[in-house]
């Protein structure tokens, strides 16, 4: 059989004060902890913006993508070849007349 002592406190308990120098060293561990903790925020909301830019660039080259999957598509045929001669190199068909104002 096992026994179970109960023990009663009758006495005043009495704490010992903590001497300053391990209060100090709790308060700079403390403060150590609330500056880490602040420099982590400061670089998570920097990390935050920095993924909000990549992502809006990330969504203008898809969209270039595409674009340029579909001029590549077309790419081979006379119709692109006249299209290009004539919006990116500003050349016309030889048998166009062009009337000039002055």
């Amino acid at each position: 059989m096992s026994h179970i002592r109960v023990f009663s406190v009758d006495r005043d308990v009495r704490f010992r004060r903590t001497p300053l120098l391990v209060k100090t060293v709790v308060t700079a561990a403390i403060l150590v902890c609330a500056v880490t903790l602040a420099a982590l925020h400061v670089t998570t909301q920097e990390v935050k913006n920095e993924c909000s830019v990549l992502s809006k660039t990330a969504a203008s080259l898809e969209r270039e993508h595409l674009v340029l999957a579909e001029k590549v598509k077309k790419l081979g045929t006379a119709e692109s070849y006249v299209q290009i001669a004539e919006e990116e190199l500003g050349l016309v068909d030889p048998d166009t007349i062009i009337i000039e104002s002055e």
